[in-house]
């Protein structure tokens, strides 16, 4: 019985290594195989069409394109670094030691984590010496989109009285308690339209030739686009196209609107979208209601409720059917 306790327990301690070593271990991965490159290879002469360096390697956000591009980077051991941007990135070059890993992406990406630099003689990944971020320029899509309908109430009314009879004798009288019931039911909605303004801006530092700009809705289908030029337009380094849009809509279902700008040469084209929703009716009809009573009271409501008054009958003045 010694003998098992003791294998046992030496079984007990390699397995609480076992999962002690596999809980602390650290797994690096970028969502794309890089590309060994040697020396010191740069963006341009990869085939992008601008790169933006970092060197000395300081972790931070970097401000590469004013309203266009920023790119923010983050290293805990100056080895292993993730990376964020707010316009796509087509490559990020990652140099350290003798040569440098080429991280490409495609379709562009907005950010990654776990990149590093080649591994060298140690068997592990170099020190990072300097980064690359390659990038292009894409003409800017920005939209909104301002919805509107019609809405009209539904209102149901019942009116009852207690007694409603009266048995008197000559020169009684009695009170009868009168009620009015107003509720409203729901309504009908109609009339939606969906209109708005798309602005097409450079950010590059020379001209974009847009061919043709489009504009659709989920569901729907193809929106014209107002513009105040013709097609095809070179649209000048730094200046906004500013467009609009106006439709009626078959429903109130929430749909995306798309619009889509395609070019032609250096600048590249985009696409930007707005979430269309019906919220809030730009106009109502009956969302009030007055009532008529025929006992000569009115009253004004704007939501379900009710109202109760009395009315004194005497015999004989008022012997017979009263119609109220």
């Amino acid at each position: 019985m010694k003998k098992t306790f003791v294998y046992l327990l030496t079984l007990f301690s390699l397995l609480m290594f076992s999962l002690g070593s596999f809980g602390s271990s650290t797994v690096h991965a970028a969502s794309v195989e890089p590309v060994i490159v040697d020396d010191n290879p740069i963006c341009v002469e990869q085939g992008f069409g601008y790169g933006y360096k970092i060197d000395p390697p300081t972790t931070g956000g970097y401000v590469v394109v004013p309203d266009y591009l920023s790119i923010n980077w983050s290293s805990a051991d100056g080895v292993y670094f993730n990376w964020s941007s707010t316009a796509g990135i087509d490559a990020v070059i990652v140099k350290g030691g003798d040569n440098a890993n080429v991280y490409t992406y495609n379709p562009e990406s907005k950010g990654d984590t776990g990149l590093n630099a080649p591994v060298n003689a140690s068997g592990k990944p170099a020190a990072i010496s300097h980064l690359e971020f390659c990038y292009d320029f894409e003409v800017v899509v920005k939209k909104n989109a301002s919805t509107d309908f019609s809405r009209k109430y539904n209102w149901s009314i019942n009116k009852s009285v207690t007694p409603a009879e009266w048995n008197l004798f000559n020169g009684d009288s009695g009170t009868s308690l009168y009620s009015v019931a107003v509720t409203k039911t729901g309504y009908t909605d109609s009339n939606w339209i969906v209109r708005g303004d798309i602005d097409f801006r450079n950010p590059a530092p020379t001209a974009a030739t847009i061919v043709s700009v489009s504009d659709n809705i989920s569901g729907f289908g193809e929106v014209a686009v107002n513009c105040p030029v013709g097609f095809p337009y070179s649209l000048a380094a730094g200046d906004t196209l500013h467009c609009t849009y106006n439709k009626a809509l078959p429903d109130g279902s929430s749909r995306t609107n798309t619009a889509t700008v395609i070019t032609s040469g250096a600048v590249g084209g985009s696409s930007g979208s707005a979430q269309v929703t019906f919220v809030s009716p730009g106009s109502e009809v009956n969302a009030s209601v007055n009532v008529d009573d025929s006992n000569g009271m009115s009253w004004l409501f704007n939501k379900s409720g009710s109202v109760s008054y009395e009315k004194t009958f005497t015999c004989n003045a008022d012997r017979g059917k009263v119609m109220n």
